[in-house]
Protein backbone atom coordinates (compact mmCIF):
# COMPACT_ATOMS: atom_id res chain seq x y z
CA UNK A 1 0.00 0.00 0.00
CA UNK A 2 1.20 3.28 -0.71
CA UNK A 3 1.78 5.98 1.66
CA UNK A 4 0.32 8.95 1.65
CA UNK A 5 3.19 11.80 2.32
CA UNK A 6 1.95 15.56 3.22
CA UNK A 7 4.34 18.53 3.20
CA UNK A 8 2.59 21.50 5.41
CA UNK A 9 3.64 25.26 5.67
CA UNK A 10 4.93 25.70 2.73
CA UNK A 11 3.05 29.02 2.53
CA UNK A 12 5.75 30.19 -0.47
CA UNK A 13 4.49 27.06 -2.25
CA UNK A 14 8.21 26.68 -3.23
CA UNK A 15 9.12 22.74 -1.92
CA UNK A 16 7.90 21.03 -4.67
CA UNK A 17 10.84 22.70 -6.42
CA UNK A 18 14.10 22.83 -4.05
CA UNK A 19 14.32 18.73 -3.78
CA UNK A 20 13.66 15.96 -6.40
CA UNK A 21 10.72 14.43 -4.49
CA UNK A 22 10.52 11.88 -7.67
CA UNK A 23 12.96 9.54 -5.25
CA UNK A 24 9.73 8.92 -2.92
CA UNK A 25 7.81 7.69 -6.11
CA UNK A 26 8.21 4.23 -5.44
CA UNK A 27 7.19 4.19 -2.06
CA UNK A 28 4.17 6.60 -1.92
CA UNK A 29 2.52 9.88 -3.13
CA UNK A 30 3.72 13.50 -1.90
CA UNK A 31 0.69 16.29 -1.61
CA UNK A 32 1.91 19.74 -1.08
CA UNK A 33 -0.37 21.63 0.95
CA UNK A 34 0.97 26.09 0.93
CA UNK A 35 -2.42 27.34 2.12
CA UNK A 36 -2.88 28.30 6.00
CA UNK A 37 -5.94 26.44 7.24
CA UNK A 38 -8.93 28.29 9.38
CA UNK A 39 -9.12 26.46 12.26
CA UNK A 40 -7.59 23.31 13.85
CA UNK A 41 -10.87 21.44 12.76
CA UNK A 42 -10.22 22.11 9.27
CA UNK A 43 -6.51 21.28 9.54
CA UNK A 44 -7.36 17.83 11.24
CA UNK A 45 -9.15 16.99 7.92
CA UNK A 46 -6.89 17.67 5.27
CA UNK A 47 -4.39 15.98 7.43
CA UNK A 48 -6.19 12.99 8.43
CA UNK A 49 -5.56 10.47 5.32
CA UNK A 50 -1.83 10.89 5.83
CA UNK A 51 0.92 8.58 7.47
CA UNK A 52 3.81 11.00 6.84
CA UNK A 53 3.66 14.81 7.50
CA UNK A 54 6.76 16.76 6.59
CA UNK A 55 7.13 20.02 8.81
CA UNK A 56 8.41 23.39 8.08
CA UNK A 57 9.69 25.33 10.98
CA UNK A 58 6.87 25.53 13.72
CA UNK A 59 4.49 27.15 11.97
CA UNK A 60 1.93 24.56 12.68
CA UNK A 61 0.83 23.30 16.42
CA UNK A 62 0.87 19.58 16.45
CA UNK A 63 -0.49 19.25 20.33
CA UNK A 64 -2.20 16.70 22.02
CA UNK A 65 -5.68 17.43 20.60
CA UNK A 66 -4.70 17.38 16.73
CA UNK A 67 -2.13 14.25 16.94
CA UNK A 68 -5.10 12.28 18.60
CA UNK A 69 -7.01 13.16 15.66
CA UNK A 70 -4.59 11.80 13.16
CA UNK A 71 -5.35 7.75 13.55
CA UNK A 72 -3.07 7.40 10.33
CA UNK A 73 -0.39 9.71 11.14
CA UNK A 74 3.25 7.44 11.87
CA UNK A 75 5.82 9.66 10.84
CA UNK A 76 6.05 12.97 11.72
CA UNK A 77 9.27 15.39 9.92
CA UNK A 78 10.79 18.51 10.61
CA UNK A 79 13.66 20.81 9.92
CA UNK A 80 16.43 20.95 12.26
CA UNK A 81 16.04 19.08 15.89
CA UNK A 82 14.45 21.48 17.58
CA UNK A 83 10.91 22.37 17.56
CA UNK A 84 8.65 23.37 19.99
CA UNK A 85 5.31 23.39 18.65
CA UNK A 86 5.41 19.35 18.59
CA UNK A 87 4.38 17.56 21.48
CA UNK A 88 6.95 15.40 21.98
CA UNK A 89 5.46 13.07 24.61
CA UNK A 90 2.17 12.95 22.98
CA UNK A 91 3.35 11.69 19.73
CA UNK A 92 5.69 9.28 21.83
CA UNK A 93 2.69 8.13 23.42
CA UNK A 94 0.36 7.70 20.25
CA UNK A 95 3.31 5.29 18.30
CA UNK A 96 4.13 8.35 16.18
CA UNK A 97 8.18 8.69 15.55
CA UNK A 98 9.61 12.26 15.14
CA UNK A 99 12.72 12.76 13.79
CA UNK A 100 14.77 15.70 12.69
CA UNK A 101 16.90 16.86 9.87
CA UNK A 102 20.73 18.55 10.37
CA UNK A 103 20.63 22.39 10.96
CA UNK A 104 23.03 25.28 10.18
CA UNK A 105 23.52 28.44 12.15
CA UNK A 106 24.45 30.99 9.53
CA UNK A 107 21.36 31.72 8.25
CA UNK A 108 20.08 33.87 11.80
CA UNK A 109 23.28 36.23 11.95
CA UNK A 110 23.00 37.11 8.29
CA UNK A 111 19.52 38.04 8.46
CA UNK A 112 20.24 39.66 11.82
CA UNK A 113 23.08 41.91 10.42
CA UNK A 114 21.13 42.57 7.03
CA UNK A 115 18.24 43.96 9.35
CA UNK A 116 21.06 45.73 11.34
CA UNK A 117 22.29 47.48 7.89
CA UNK A 118 19.16 48.17 6.93
CA UNK A 119 17.45 50.02 10.09
CA UNK A 120 20.80 51.67 11.13
CA UNK A 121 20.55 53.43 7.36
CA UNK A 122 16.67 53.72 7.07
CA UNK A 123 16.95 51.48 3.72
CA UNK A 124 13.28 50.79 3.59
CA UNK A 125 12.26 54.32 4.68
CA UNK A 126 13.88 55.85 1.90
CA UNK A 127 13.57 53.69 -0.48
CA UNK A 128 9.69 54.03 -0.03
CA UNK A 129 9.97 58.03 -0.10
CA UNK A 130 11.62 57.44 -3.25
CA UNK A 131 9.05 55.69 -4.82
CA UNK A 132 6.38 58.34 -3.35
CA UNK A 133 8.32 61.06 -4.99
CA UNK A 134 10.51 62.16 -2.07
CA UNK A 135 14.04 62.73 -1.92
CA UNK A 136 16.62 62.01 1.57
CA UNK A 137 14.44 61.79 4.25
CA UNK A 138 17.12 61.79 6.61
CA UNK A 139 20.65 60.51 7.83
CA UNK A 140 21.66 56.90 8.13
CA UNK A 141 23.70 56.54 11.54
CA UNK A 142 27.23 53.99 11.39
CA UNK A 143 27.80 51.01 13.53
CA UNK A 144 30.96 51.35 13.96
CA UNK A 145 32.04 52.79 17.68
CA UNK A 146 28.68 51.96 18.42
CA UNK A 147 28.05 49.26 21.39
CA UNK A 148 26.55 46.23 20.34
CA UNK A 149 24.54 44.14 23.37
CA UNK A 150 24.02 40.37 22.50
CA UNK A 151 21.19 39.03 25.06
CA UNK A 152 22.19 35.61 24.18
CA UNK A 153 25.56 34.42 23.39
CA UNK A 154 25.20 30.96 21.87
CA UNK A 155 26.40 30.12 18.75
CA UNK A 156 24.25 32.02 16.90
CA UNK A 157 24.99 35.28 19.52
CA UNK A 158 28.49 34.36 19.12
CA UNK A 159 28.22 34.73 15.31
CA UNK A 160 26.58 38.30 15.17
CA UNK A 161 29.15 39.16 17.98
CA UNK A 162 31.67 38.56 15.33
CA UNK A 163 30.06 40.07 12.92
CA UNK A 164 30.15 43.46 15.27
CA UNK A 165 33.63 43.04 15.85
CA UNK A 166 34.48 43.23 12.00
CA UNK A 167 32.36 46.40 12.18
CA UNK A 168 34.15 48.03 14.64
CA UNK A 169 31.70 47.89 17.46
CA UNK A 170 32.22 47.13 21.34
CA UNK A 171 30.14 44.06 22.26
CA UNK A 172 29.09 43.64 25.52
CA UNK A 173 26.43 40.09 26.48
CA UNK A 174 24.34 38.71 29.18
CA UNK A 175 22.37 35.80 29.74
CA UNK A 176 21.17 33.57 32.76
CA UNK A 177 23.75 31.00 32.06
CA UNK A 178 26.41 33.47 30.80
CA UNK A 179 29.56 33.52 32.28
CA UNK A 180 32.31 36.02 32.70
CA UNK A 181 34.65 33.55 31.67
CA UNK A 182 32.60 32.45 28.57
CA UNK A 183 32.05 36.17 27.33
CA UNK A 184 35.91 36.43 27.76
CA UNK A 185 36.36 33.48 25.06
CA UNK A 186 34.37 34.88 23.33
CA UNK A 187 35.91 38.29 22.75
CA UNK A 188 33.17 39.78 24.96
CA UNK A 189 32.78 42.12 27.86
CA UNK A 190 29.68 40.20 30.38
CA UNK A 191 27.73 42.76 31.87
CA UNK A 192 24.16 42.58 33.79
CA UNK A 193 21.23 42.94 32.53
CA UNK A 194 20.20 46.45 33.04
CA UNK A 195 23.72 47.14 31.96
CA UNK A 196 23.09 45.90 28.85
CA UNK A 197 19.79 47.14 27.83
CA UNK A 198 21.71 50.69 29.14
CA UNK A 199 24.91 50.63 27.28
CA UNK A 200 23.82 48.71 24.11
CA UNK A 201 23.28 51.11 21.22
CA UNK A 202 22.05 47.84 19.08
CA UNK A 203 20.45 45.15 20.81
CA UNK A 204 20.58 41.56 19.18
CA UNK A 205 18.88 38.76 21.05
CA UNK A 206 19.32 35.35 20.37
CA UNK A 207 17.23 32.69 22.37
CA UNK A 208 14.82 29.81 22.59
CA UNK A 209 11.40 30.62 23.13
CA UNK A 210 10.61 28.86 26.56
CA UNK A 211 9.03 29.93 29.41
CA UNK A 212 12.00 30.84 31.15
CA UNK A 213 12.93 33.51 28.32
CA UNK A 214 9.15 34.17 27.16
CA UNK A 215 8.55 38.14 28.28
CA UNK A 216 12.43 38.35 29.11
CA UNK A 217 12.55 41.90 27.42
CA UNK A 218 9.33 43.40 29.56
CA UNK A 219 8.66 46.58 30.42
CA UNK A 220 11.35 47.32 32.94
CA UNK A 221 13.94 46.56 30.05
CA UNK A 222 12.70 48.67 27.60
CA UNK A 223 12.69 51.49 30.29
CA UNK A 224 16.64 51.27 30.69
CA UNK A 225 16.97 51.86 27.50
CA UNK A 226 17.94 54.73 25.49
CA UNK A 227 15.45 56.60 23.46
CA UNK A 228 15.94 56.72 19.44
CA UNK A 229 15.94 53.41 18.91
CA UNK A 230 14.80 51.15 16.32
CA UNK A 231 14.31 47.49 16.86
CA UNK A 232 14.19 44.39 14.53
CA UNK A 233 12.54 41.06 16.10
CA UNK A 234 13.13 38.31 14.00
CA UNK A 235 11.48 34.98 14.92
CA UNK A 236 9.47 34.61 18.09
CA UNK A 237 8.73 37.80 18.89
CA UNK A 238 6.89 36.61 22.32
CA UNK A 239 10.27 36.96 23.91
CA UNK A 240 9.16 40.89 24.06
CA UNK A 241 6.07 42.42 22.43
CA UNK A 242 2.84 43.10 23.79
CA UNK A 243 0.37 46.04 22.36
CA UNK A 244 0.40 47.70 25.68
CA UNK A 245 3.62 49.05 24.84
CA UNK A 246 3.55 50.54 21.61
CA UNK A 247 2.50 54.15 23.43
CA UNK A 248 5.52 54.23 24.88
CA UNK A 249 7.78 52.35 22.14
CA UNK A 250 6.47 55.51 20.40
CA UNK A 251 6.89 58.22 23.24
CA UNK A 252 10.91 57.16 23.19
CA UNK A 253 11.25 57.60 19.65
CA UNK A 254 12.34 53.88 18.83
CA UNK A 255 12.34 52.95 15.13
CA UNK A 256 11.26 49.26 13.92
CA UNK A 257 11.03 47.11 14.99
CA UNK A 258 11.71 45.07 12.25
CA UNK A 259 8.95 41.83 12.92
CA UNK A 260 9.28 38.33 11.60
CA UNK A 261 6.87 36.66 13.73
CA UNK A 262 4.08 36.76 16.05
CA UNK A 263 2.57 34.93 18.13
CA UNK A 264 -0.29 33.93 15.35
CA UNK A 265 1.24 32.60 11.81
CA UNK A 266 0.55 33.84 8.88
CA UNK A 267 1.73 37.18 11.20
CA UNK A 268 -1.90 39.10 10.00
CA UNK A 269 -1.28 43.66 9.12
CA UNK A 270 -4.13 43.61 11.48
CA UNK A 271 -2.61 42.81 14.15
CA UNK A 272 -1.94 45.76 16.90
CA UNK A 273 1.55 45.11 16.33
CA UNK A 274 1.87 44.55 12.55
CA UNK A 275 -0.86 47.37 11.95
CA UNK A 276 1.47 49.82 13.52
CA UNK A 277 3.56 52.03 10.88
CA UNK A 278 7.08 52.05 12.81
CA UNK A 279 6.96 48.54 12.32
CA UNK A 280 8.48 46.02 9.74
CA UNK A 281 6.32 43.21 9.68
CA UNK A 282 7.88 40.37 7.15
CA UNK A 283 6.94 36.96 6.93
CA UNK A 284 9.91 34.22 7.97
CA UNK A 285 12.24 33.64 5.13
CA UNK A 286 12.89 29.48 4.02
CA UNK A 287 16.27 30.00 5.04
CA UNK A 288 16.29 31.52 8.34
CA UNK A 289 16.50 29.94 11.38
CA UNK A 290 13.22 29.84 13.09
CA UNK A 291 13.66 28.30 16.27
CA UNK A 292 15.42 31.15 18.37
CA UNK A 293 14.73 34.43 18.84
CA UNK A 294 17.22 37.29 16.86
CA UNK A 295 15.94 41.02 17.41
CA UNK A 296 17.60 43.58 16.94
CA UNK A 297 17.64 47.26 18.16
CA UNK A 298 19.93 50.22 16.72
CA UNK A 299 19.39 53.91 17.93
Amino acid sequence: MALEIAVIDDWQDVAREVVDWSVLDSIGRVSFLHDYPADPATLARRLQPFQVICVMRERTRFDETLLRSLPQLKLLLTGGMRNAAIDLKAASALGIQVCGTDSYKHAAPELTWALLMALSRNLLGEACALRAGDWQQGLGGDLHGKTLGILGLGSIGQRVAQFGQVFGMRVIAWSENLTAERATAAGVTHVDKQQLFEQADVLSVHLVLSERSRGLVDAQALAWMKPGRCWSIPPAGRLSMKPRWLPPWNRAGWRGPHWMCSTRNPCLPTTPCGACPMFWPRPMSAMSAGRTTSSSSAR
